[in-house]
């Protein structure tokens, strides 16, 4: 389960297949009022039809808060990660956290995409990181 828009970003990168038109513009006007709040703009004109559904999108969502957004698109992906991140056999895909080192040497995570269908684990050795990080400490 997600915690942070940004996390619930990330799972929507992952889908495994295409959600349909209808959960697309659900998440393109969710995630907007979360990061913009209420469209203010003026309605498309003319036969940018797809600019119009996403403009429809975004006003149902009018009046909310950005954090009631946020909780709300959180909520909706998390809702569809458990039908659109899946691998051939029907298994959910799962998101291990990634350690990895930056330029100045600092231990920072990454999220990875770990599928059970690939039978193996592309996680470094945690025990491994671990001990190198408290040497580094010492120094």
């Amino acid at each position: 389960m997600s915690t942070t828009l940004n996390e619930a970003v990330a799972i929507t990168k992952t889908f495994t297949s295409k959600p349909s038109n209808e959960e697309l513009l659900k998440l393109y006007g969710i995630y907007k009022q979360a990061t913009e709040g209420d469209n203010k703009a003026e309605r498309p004109k003319g036969f940018d039809f797809k600019a119009g559904a996403k403009y429809n999108s975004w006003m149902k969502y009018v009046g909310k808060t950005k954090e009631e957004a946020s909780r709300e698109y959180i909520k909706l992906v998390d809702e569809l990660s458990k039908e659109y991140r899946k691998n051939s056999n029907g298994e959910l895909w799962t998101l291990k956290p990634c350690p990895r080192w930056d330029h100045f040497g600092n231990l920072f995570f990454l999220t990875s995409v770990i599928s059970s269908e690939l039978g193996r684990n592309e996680t470094p050795n945690y025990q491994l990181l671990n001990m190198i990080n408290h040497h580094r400490k010492e120094d």
